[in-house]
């Protein structure tokens, strides 16, 4: 007997979820993130020691005098390998067609990497001295900074992060490939949530210094604020990295619970 057809409003509701999800509903994401992760003392223990040796080598860089647009650098390379290492493994090892179609195709891959990739260049190439952008100083100025980042010990930071974000990737798709099912990249939450904090938190900022910049001209507290901008920046990112792992454990715990686990 052929089983009957979900009504059209159940129907929708699918489709609504696997539109905001990226291509996922709810119960898959659930079922991927309570297969993949953990929440065990020794788990978040782990993370919190990855994190420790990460910001670490990022406080250590901006004690020596290192200014905090170097700081994103790690979120921007993470999202550069995000990008590629998704659409490789969407065309090799994981054949999920829902992980495929939320990795994007090499066209959106390459976009979004020339994005990343003009942002950094113009960032390098500005000139805050004169104002605008110098593009014939782009070959010093880019290898200044790369100087910058090994004299600070900044690959450490980035090699950290990278080998943390491989590593949790080859025991995801282990797992997967163990329970079969749909795959979701849960490993990239981090990543995301990470990404969307900052989003919101810039626009907050944004518009906070918008009402009080006519309050701090003139009385010195704006010179105050740019010698400890990269230990601001150094703390907001901390502080959302620390919050993201404690809310994945929180929520894989949830979903234990709610399994009978």
């Amino acid at each position: 007997m052929r089983n009957a057809r979900p009504a059209r409003g159940q129907r929708r509701d699918e489709a609504t979820q696997r539109l905001a999800n990226g291509g996922y509903t709810d119960a898959e994401l659930d079922a991927a993130l309570l297969r993949s992760q953990r929440s065990d003392p020794l788990a978040v223990a782990l993370r919190l020691l990855t994190l420790g040796l990460v910001y670490g080598v990022l406080a250590r860089a901006v004690a020596a005098g290192l200014a905090s647009p170097y700081l994103l650098l790690p979120m921007l390379a993470e999202l550069l390998l995000i990008f590629w290492l998704g659409w490789l493994l969407s065309r090799s090892v994981v054949r999920c067609p829902a992980f495929r179609r939320s990795a994007g195709s090499g066209l959106g891959v390459a976009v979004w990497s020339a994005l990343i990739l003009a942002v950094a260049l113009g960032w390098v190439a500005w000139d805050p001295l004169a104002g605008e952008f110098s593009l014939q100083d782009l070959k010093p100025r880019a290898a200044a900074a790369f100087d910058t980042t090994l004299q600070h010990g900044l690959h450490w930071a980035l090699l950290a992060m990278l080998v943390g974000l491989l590593a949790a990737t080859v025991g995801e798709v282990a797992a997967w490939r163990r329970s079969g099912g749909v795959f979701v990249w849960t490993s990239i939450t981090t990543a995301g949530t990470r990404i969307g904090l900052l989003v919101l938190l810039g626009m907050v900022a944004a518009l906070a210094a918008g009402f009080l910049a006519p309050l701090w001209q003139g009385s010195g507290l704006g010179a105050w604020l740019d010698q400890r901008l990269a230990w601001l920046v150094w703390s907001i990112l901390l502080v959302l990295d620390l919050g993201v792992v404690v809310v994945l454990a929180l929520m894989h715990r949830d979903l234990r619970r709610r399994a009978g686990l």
